[in-house]
């Protein structure tokens, strides 16, 4: 199980890195997109999702695949469920504990 939460970090890791080197090459101007960001808050928001999704996985006690994490302007939003209260509140505090996220707009519901 920890092979595969490596394994899974790694690519996404990887896919953040490519997806961004995309934005740079085919898009550097830097001004705003229809998204209503430039192409550098889109990259931060796409560093932020990965590193809560990273850290999501890293904890034991947070089933990260049944959640979604998604950031606008560094907001993020978790959707999905969580296997009772305690998975939620920490999957929650875990992703307010990222620096660059400004808060956390929680959709999870707990799964019965």
């Amino acid at each position: 199980m920890k092979t595969k939460k490596i394994v899974l970090l790694q690519m996404l890791v990887l896919v953040t890195l490519l997806t961004g080197c995309t934005a740079v090459l085919f898009n550097n101007s830097g001004t705003s997109q229809p998204s209503g960001r430039s192409s550098s808050v889109r990259s931060e928001d796409r560093s932020i999702t990965a590193t809560v999704k990273a850290a999501l996985i890293r904890d034991a006690q947070v089933n990260a695949f049944n959640i979604t994490v998604r950031t606008y302007k560094g907001v993020v939003t978790l959707q999905g469920y969580a296997q009772n209260q305690t998975q939620r509140t920490r999957a929650i505090n875990t992703s307010q504990s990222i620096s660059r996220v400004k808060y956390v707009v929680s959709q999870l519901n707990i799964k019965e």
